[in-house]
């Protein structure tokens, strides 16, 4: 299952990328009250036109700012090392490096659900591979 895990840090690295773009210079998304805001330095427009800086607002309901708050750069970020910690013990165990107490089947059993797991959401991605999709 070497695949799996490489497919998952691959997606994992993915995400991170976004997040890190979304978040360049340090900028922290916020709810203003009237929408959800991004905190930036540099806002250059996607049309060409010259760079300029300020905040932008968008005019969205209070279900799409919760959703859009809740996935904060910062946040997936921290998302991505949560998974890679996950994908690593599988990694260690399949090296023999960890000594699990009980049954260490079980344990890998487990990690391998895990990964399996991991990898639902990224099941549109054309390098899924259906064999690990949970039954």
């Amino acid at each position: 299952m070497t695949a799996l895990a490489e497919f998952l840090l691959a997606r994992f690295t993915e995400d991170e990328e976004r997040a890190r773009e979304a978040s360049q210079r340090g900028s922290r998304w916020q709810e203003s009250g009237a929408g959800v805001w991004a905190q930036s330095r540099h806002i250059v427009a996607s049309d060409g036109t010259l760079p300029r800086s300020g905040y932008g607002v968008a005019d969205v309901d209070g279900q799409a700012v919760a959703h859009v708050l809740a996935w904060d750069p910062a946040r997936v970020l921290a998302e991505c090392d949560a998974k890679r910690l996950i994908v690593d013990q599988f990694r260690h165990h399949e090296a023999g490096v960890l000594i699990v107490r009980g049954d260490p089947i079980n344990y890998r059993s487990a990690l391998l659900f895990a990964l399996r797991a991991l990898a639902l959401p990224y099941a549109d991605h054309p390098d899924y591979q259906e064999e690990w999709r949970l039954a």
